[in-house]
């Protein structure tokens, strides 16, 4: 088994398309060979909920989201744990 990670990004690492989910999917990718990771990220646009499954393809141990624009609101945040 391998040793644990946690990773937090200040956005969801896919699709990896804008500079900051580039590097942060690479990161990931890379790591992931090596260590279980544990991915907090918040989703900026509601739109990107649909790639959570995505993120399989980075092998994460665990990955959970919290959606920034209803904390933004004062909404309670919807976690997504995997």
């Amino acid at each position: 088994m391998n040793e644990g990670l946690l990773f937090l990004a200040h956005r969801i690492p896919f699709p990896p398309n804008k500079g900051d989910k580039i590097r942060s999917f690479h990161l990931l990718r890379h790591l992931s060979a090596r260590y279980a990771i544990h991915l907090g990220a918040f989703v900026d646009d509601p739109g990107d909920w649909q790639y959570a499954d995505a993120l399989q393809l980075l092998r994460l141990d665990q990955a959970v989201a919290a959606e920034a624009a209803a904390r933004q609101a004062g909404e309670p945040e919807r976690p997504a744990h995997r």
